[in-house]
């Protein structure tokens, strides 16, 4: 606006509600000094964002958006008032070197974000306006007859600096993706220097996460036969400027997504399954759908007192209404470990599965009522419209749109159903994956292995990954080109654990050495 000053107030509101994560970040969990500051933050910006939500429907824009910074912060100093003294470690601040990266990232981030193609902004950034005008949940932004059937909770994190900031729509949502972006890459880093002990490896795991994607350009190695033999097999259908084409046509052209940006991107670098975590950065709500799994990796197995159960159930309930099909995959992989603990009869069961447990089993209700995907489409099934009535997908009456996909196949929003059963769209589908679906079996190998002495978090999340990548080959759905976020929820762990794996094998090889 006018007057820039006014971005003051938000930066007040942000510091409130970041020292309130940082409180809950030292008397919630078990953290080392070093990760306290890092995973405060995120802990403070998802509980703010929550409580926006909660209250956004009967509370005044202005007073929820400002009042939510400081019952966050209420919340720390209440684990605070109930744990040890100092309530603050100043030695924490150690970690300064880590936000001036944050900083330069927000920056590299926020840059990028100018460059790119308009793609979903027109719903993102009508979200944003209405939110910050106090319409939560957000109603649908071509008919304000009826809500938003979105996962719209990464919004409103843009909806604050428009209202308390005043910030324009477009760029509240420029700056709310770099800054998340940022934060996620920080909190990679984290999490493999917590498993490998070096700092510097913790980036490298960052630095995978970030570029990693398909290997569609391997393609263009194959014999021009043997990809006659296959361009029949493929249906290349998207985006719109290759449609039809055959595949091996196709990878040679270049096109620019979205009318921009200027210089166009080569098809055979692109991916209908996945794109880089550093490009997706652009579109958001994916992004902060890893950063919450992030968070819950890092601190489920820390609690430090059952009360820590309410962070994580707030943690929970949020990921549902920012990336609903990430959440059902946890969820449904969380119950199958109970299930197995149950069926087992383990009596060394850890305690922070079962506190974590609960606050899983406690978000979904939640999930059913906060508004959202997931309760729209509750909504639709309770009141008999449009989700309980068959649909028709690919021939196949379905409900809620799903049906049975046969034969088996990996789908890809741009290469259509491969099937498994055909070597040759087989070997087009491992190349669309990438590289990291031949380490899955032994990712497996080593997360049980983990599972079995203890790191059950990792367990509960290499289990939900085979879910997600098992749904789209043997399911379709309606508008098909989402059900690959499934694939990708899959692609994105086995990358993290891959890396991870590797580094502390090779670390614990080398102690052995030494010790010998």
């Amino acid at each position: 606006t006018e007057n820039p000053l006014e971005f003051l107030i938000w930066l007040v509101v942000v510091a409130i509600w970041a020292v309130g994560g940082w409180l809950l970040a030292t008397h919630a969990f078990r953290l080392k000094s070093q990760e306290r500051i890092i995973v405060g933050f995120g802990l403070g910006l998802v509980s703010y964002l929550w409580f926006i939500n909660l209250f956004g429907r009967w509370i005044t824009p202005i007073w929820v958006f400002a009042g939510s910074a400081v019952l966050v912060l209420g919340l720390g100093v209440l684990f605070a008032w109930r744990g040890q003294r100092p309530f603050l470690d100043l030695e924490d601040l150690r970690s300064w070197r880590w936000i001036l990266l944050g900083l330069f990232l927000v920056w590299i981030f926020s840059r990028m974000a100018k460059g790119m193609a308009i793609f979903d902004d027109r719903k993102n950034i009508s979200i944003i306006s209405t939110m910050a005008a106090g319409d939560i949940p957000p109603h649908h932004y071509m008919n304000s007859a009826v809500y938003f059937a979105y996962h719209y909770g990464f919004q409103l994190f843009g909806a604050s600096m428009m209202r308390l900031g005043g910030l324009l729509p477009w760029s509240a949502f420029d700056l709310s993706k770099a800054i998340v972006g940022a934060y996620l890459f920080l909190l990679t880093a984290l999490l493999g220097k917590r498993y490998t002990g070096r700092t510097w490896t913790g980036f490298v795991v960052a630095g995978v996460l970030a570029f990693a994607t398909g290997t569609r350009y391997l393609l263009l190695l194959l014999p021009a036969s043997l990809m006659a033999q296959i361009d029949p097999l493929i249906n290349v259908r998207g985006p719109d400027e290759v449609v039809g084409m055959p595949l091996s046509e196709a990878l040679r052209l270049g096109i620019a997504m979205g009318d921009g940006p200027p210089s166009p991107l080569g098809y055979a670098f692109m991916n209908g399954i996945g794109w880089p975590v550093v490009m997706a950065v652009n579109a958001g709500p994916s992004t902060l759908s890893l950063v919450i799994l992030l968070l819950v990796w890092l601190t489920a197995s820390r609690i430090k007192q059952p009360l820590s159960l309410l962070i994580l159930t707030i943690l929970f309930s949020m990921w549902a209404l920012v990336w609903e099909s990430s959440y059902g995959l946890v969820l449904i992989a969380g119950l199958i470990v109970a299930t197995y603990w149950l069926i087992t009869g383990r009596k060394n069961l850890d305690e922070n599965f079962l506190w974590t447990l609960i606050a899983l089993v406690i978000s979904a209700p939640i999930a059913l009522l906060q508004g959202g995907t997931i309760t729209e489409i509750i909504q639709k099934i309770v009141t008999g419209i449009g989700s309980t009535s068959p649909a028709i997908v690919g021939g196949a009456a379905t409900f809620g749109g799903f049906a049975i996909q046969w034969p088996p196949a990996v789908f890809s929003a741009h290469l259509d159903a491969m099937s498994v059963f055909s070597p040759l769209e087989l070997l087009v589908a491992i190349f669309e994956l990438g590289p990291v679906v031949l380490f899955a079996p032994l990712i497996t190998w080593w997360a049980w292995k983990r599972f079995r002495e203890g790191d059950w978090i990792i367990g509960v999340l290499v289990l939900s990954a085979w879910i997600g990548f098992a749904i789209p080959i043997f399911l379709r759905y309606e508008y098909n080109r989402d059900i690959v976020r499934f694939t990708k929820h899959a692609l994105i762990i086995w990358t993290i654990v891959l890396v991870v794996m590797l580094f502390y094998q090779t670390a614990k090889m080398k102690n052995c050495l030494l010790y010998t």
